[in-house]
């Protein structure tokens, strides 16, 4: 694997983690509060039908805050982990490849170019 595969493996690593954890792209965040929502259903917090997401998220949290998928669903050092593994597994095997090439660097772009912009 080349340098510059690697630092695009990485780079779409980390656009990946926030994308799933921290965005607010309305399908991502459709995602977390479904995660939210059937985690807090799971642990007897109600059907989730009469929540916003601000408070679904609060009480899911707060009822299962160190169950996995909230875990994770919150927590882009967490989430990483799992990310990187496909990733690499990828980037080894098909690193040269426009198939891997192309969408990492989409993703690597849109980290640096939001890094730039001064998005957090």
């Amino acid at each position: 694997m080349s340098w510059f595969t690697l630092l695009l493996a990485v780079g779409a690593t980390v656009r990946l983690s926030r994308l799933f954890t921290l965005d607010t792209f309305p399908p991502t965040k459709a995602l977390r509060f479904r995660i939210f929502t059937w985690s807090a259903h799971r642990h007897g917090i109600g059907d989730g039908s009469q929540w916003d997401d601000d408070t679904s998220a609060a009480q899911a949290i707060a009822a299962a805050k160190d169950w996995w998928p909230v875990k994770l669903s919150v927590c882009p050092w967490c989430l990483s982990f799992w990310i990187a593994i496909p990733v690499m597994v990828l980037a080894w095997f098909i690193g040269g490849s426009g198939w891997f090439l192309v969408p990492a660097a989409i993703l690597s772009a849109s980290h640096i170019s939001g890094l730039a912009a001064g998005d957090k």
